[in-house]
């Protein structure tokens, strides 16, 4: 009886205890997974990548000193004077013939025609006849005035004979004839003879 007793009574022990071990687990293995859990995750995390910058300096320019540039001076210990600058003045002489630049300027303004008054010298008649009245103007009782306007070359002879006016026209070829014999001192401009225009009048009348 006693053991029947005993067995009644240690079945109800072990049922609790197992209940208390059961109840015991359950409570604590949510603290046993959790646990887990942190050391799992903590031991297979990811680590993000770093963004790593790189700082670029640039190389600082190298200042070059300007290299002064020094005048030597160069003097004459022998002198003791100061030495001035000597200046020279050509001032060629257009009247002597000459080569090159001289012979260059005297031929460009033997080249030009001057009018009347524009040169230091004027013409001067050295051979200069009158302008006959012709016999066929006489006739015909013309009277008037012949203007004409000449060149003289440097030559001091008539080159061109420009008839501005004449009163008939066999005045104006006595005057192409007898003009084209007249000689003049040629004009002259800085000591050179040059070509000069002219102008020259002549007046017939009967009286």
């Amino acid at each position: 009886m006693i053991r029947n007793f005993q067995k009644a009574i240690a079945i109800p022990v072990v049922l609790t205890a197992a209940i208390l071990i059961n109840i015991i687990l359950f409570s604590i293995f949510p603290i046993l997974q959790r646990f887990f859990s942190d050391d799992l995750d903590s031991g297979t995390s990811v680590r993000k990548p770093v963004d790593t910058v790189i700082e670029y300096r640039k190389p600082e320019e190298k200042k070059e000193n300007p290299v002064e540039q020094k005048l030597r001076q160069v003097s004459n210990p022998a002198s003791g004077q100061k030495s001035e600058p000597v200046s020279f003045k050509f001032a060629p002489d257009l009247s002597v013939e000459g080569t090159g630049e001289v012979s260059i300027a005297q031929q460009d303004l033997q080249a030009v025609i001057f009018e009347e008054g524009e040169t230091d010298e004027p013409a001067v008649p050295v051979y200069k006849p009158p302008v006959d009245y012709p016999e066929r103007a006489r006739e015909l009782e013309v009277e008037g005035v012949l203007e004409m306007l000449i060149v003289i070359d440097t030559e001091g002879k008539v080159k061109s004979i420009e008839i501005v006016k004449s009163p008939h026209s066999s005045i104006t070829s006595a005057a192409r004839k007898t003009v084209a014999t007249w000689r003049f001192k040629p004009a002259r401009n800085k000591s050179i003879p040059v070509q000069v225009r002219v102008r020259q009048v002549v007046e017939f009348s009967l009286d």
